[in-house]
């Protein structure tokens, strides 16, 4: 009797494991049904590095007055580069050496930005860090400029926004978003 209430006792807890496993093994395929394709996210990766790298060497500058548009657009477009080449602060950069347009139609409405297309990432980080003079020249105090980012790098800031002004109206102070190795994150400032 003992040994028949063993093996009953033992079988239960066989039984018992199995369920338990079973349920888990059917959970593990859930979550590996919810995930993309290996090869489909090794993509989505490879495409928004090389995006990133083809955009690493242009800016946007946005809130520079457009033209009217009766005037040619290439006469436009050679009035932007001009105004491009002054916000340099030390008129290095000719702007015969890069090339620019207008992001989406002309609207009276509304300005659109402009993406200037550089030589290199240096060129960007040189017109970036000088450009920080730009807000205290009247001229070009509502000027401003910015890196080319991609829609993921833009999705991804907006939530570290939300994310920041959540923490902020949950009453922490003192944070700010700081751009670490091309990478933004909230910092707390002292």
């Amino acid at each position: 009797m003992l040994i028949t209430d063993l093996r009953a006792e033992f079988t239960s807890s066989i039984e018992s494991l199995k369920h338990e496993l079973e349920e888990q093994i059917n959970s593990a395929k859930s979550i590996i049904n919810q995930q993309p394709p290996m090869s489909q996210s090794f993509e989505d990766v490879v495409q928004e590095v090389l995006e990133r790298q083809k955009r690493s060497s242009n800016i946007i500058v946005f809130n520079v007055p457009e033209h009217s548009k009766s005037i040619p657009r290439s006469k436009r477009l050679n009035k932007d580069k001009r105004f491009v080449s002054e916000l340099s602060v030390d008129h290095e950069y000719d702007y015969a050496n890069f090339h620019c347009q207008r992001l989406g139609k002309f609207n009276a409405s509304r300005i659109t930005p402009i993406k200037v297309f550089l030589n290199s990432e240096q060129d960007v980080s040189n017109i970036i860090r000088k450009a920080e003079n730009l807000i205290t020249t009247e001229q070009y105090k509502d000027i401003r400029l910015s890196y080319d980012r991609t829609p993921k790098q833009l999705d991804f800031y907006k939530q570290l926004k939300q994310e920041m002004n959540d923490r902020i109206r949950q009453g922490e102070t003192n944070l700010k978003i700081r751009y670490y190795n091309g990478s933004p994150r909230i910092v707390r400032l002292n």
